[in-house]
């Protein structure tokens, strides 16, 4: 917090001129959204916190229309996040980043058509490289899933983006 409070009397703004309204759709979000309020009064800055029914909250961030939001975005794998959430092509739906960038897009595109895992690997690595330069969203929140299996549970595989394959499952006599 003490050097959140450096960086914000460094920039010479006025933590009491910030307005900041963080959209949430469940309780969930809400409960996250109420911890970073209570972060932002620390160091002086006042945050509203909007409850919106899920269809508001897609509508409301598809439009771009917002400062902050509590969402989420899942995808079986890398190309299909950040084809989700920076490329262009998404704008409108899933890019609440509303990420507008050539190069971005010319990135991911080649990432999508590379066979080579290792080259695609090295391409995700100076994709992420740009992508942290240019800092399009900070992530206020990230969840973590535990999950705990009987030692006689065989073939758990979970993939990336937290799915159970249980058909890969069986029980070890």
């Amino acid at each position: 917090m003490e050097k959140a409070k450096e960086w914000l009397e460094q920039s010479g703004v006025d933590p009491a001129s910030i307005e900041l309204s963080i959209l949430c759709s469940n309780e969930g979000k809400r409960r996250m959204a109420e911890v970073i309020q209570a972060n932002l009064k620390e160091i002086g800055i006042n945050c509203e916190i909007e409850s919106l029914d899920t269809a508001t909250y897609v509508s409301v961030t598809a439009e771009g229309d917002f400062t902050a939001s509590i969402g989420g975005y899942s995808s079986t794998d890398i190309v299909t996040f950040l084809k989700g959430v920076f490329h262009s092509n998404s704008i409108g739906s899933s890019d609440q980043t509303r990420t507008n960038n050539p190069e971005i897009d010319a990135q991911i595109d080649a990432i999508a058509s590379t066979i080579d895992d290792d080259a695609r690997d090295a391409a995700i690595v100076e994709l992420n490289k740009t992508l942290n330069q240019l800092c399009p969203q900070i992530p206020l929140y990230q969840g973590s899933n535990v999950r705990a299996f009987n030692s006689k549970l065989q073939g758990v595989n979970l993939t990336p983006a937290g799915l159970t394959r249980f058909e890969q499952m069986s029980w070890a006599e």
